[in-house]
């Protein structure tokens, strides 16, 4: 794969979209440090600590809450697995008040320039919808997007995001090809080629890079800075 600058390309693709449809968590704020809050708090209901390494380390966090939960207490029994799973929960989504969650910097002028050039904004996450919505309300974000939705059905059942995708673009009265995914996770870019959609994988989230690059977005973005040259003229491609 070769990756070459070709500003005058980007230019065009930057004036060619309509609707850009934003994963969350890892692309537009950085919430890991919310959410390690909320796996310690479940935590310390069983007479335990996260260590420090767990929180230095992105991997970690992508494990599901029961995995970080049996890593923890090696023999925890089933049902405290699951009762640590609801505190998890119940923390995050009615408890936290999301103290150290963030947009990365930059992120905030570019969904200001994005709104002001009538390009819409959408965002589609696995992030639970309650505590989207909160941190949405709490730290006054929601004005900057057109819309969101969580792929979340039960909190064991997902909708396919690139379903979620196609349904944001026909609501949105938008088409295919004027419309751009941005994410951070190598699902993010799947879900985008199913739908039939233009991609930028951004690598300063939680995702690994390699993946990213393994899922072959049409364009990389190693910062907001270069995500912002991109979606509003310049910057690198990937072919």
């Amino acid at each position: 794969m070769r990756i070459d600058s070709l500003h005058s390309t980007c230019s065009q693709f930057a004036s060619s979209f309509d609707l850009v449809i934003w994963d969350f968590d890892g692309t537009v704020a950085n919430t890991a440090e919310d959410v390690w809050g909320s796996l310690s708090f479940a935590a310390k209901q069983k007479g335990t600590e996260i260590p420090d390494v767990f929180m230095q380390s992105a991997e970690y966090l992508a494990l599901p809450v029961a995995t970080i939960a049996k890593l923890l207490i090696p023999d925890l029994a089933e049902r405290d697995v699951l009762s640590f799973e609801a505190d998890v929960s119940h923390h995050y989504r009615e408890l936290s008040d999301f103290p150290k969650t963030i947009l990365y910097g930059g992120m905030e002028v570019l969904l200001a320039e994005l709104k002001l050039r009538h390009q819409k904004s959408y965002i589609v996450t696995n992030k639970p919808l309650t505590a989207l919505e909160r941190i949405l309300m709490l730290k006054q974000w929601g004005s900057f997007f057109d819309g969101w939705v969580s792929a979340e059905k039960t909190p064991e059942e997902y909708i396919p995001k690139g379903e979620l995708f196609l349904t944001v673009i026909d609501g949105m009265g938008v088409k295919k090809d004027s419309s751009i995914v941005v994410g951070d996770s190598a699902s993010d870019i799947d879900a985008a080629h199913f739908a039939g959609i233009r991609s930028i994988a951004v690598t300063y989230g939680d995702g690994d890079p390699c993946d990213l690059i393994a899922a072959k977005p049409h364009l990389i973005a190693t910062s907001v800075q270069e995500l912002t040259q991109l979606l509003l003229g310049g910057g690198k491609g990937v072919e």
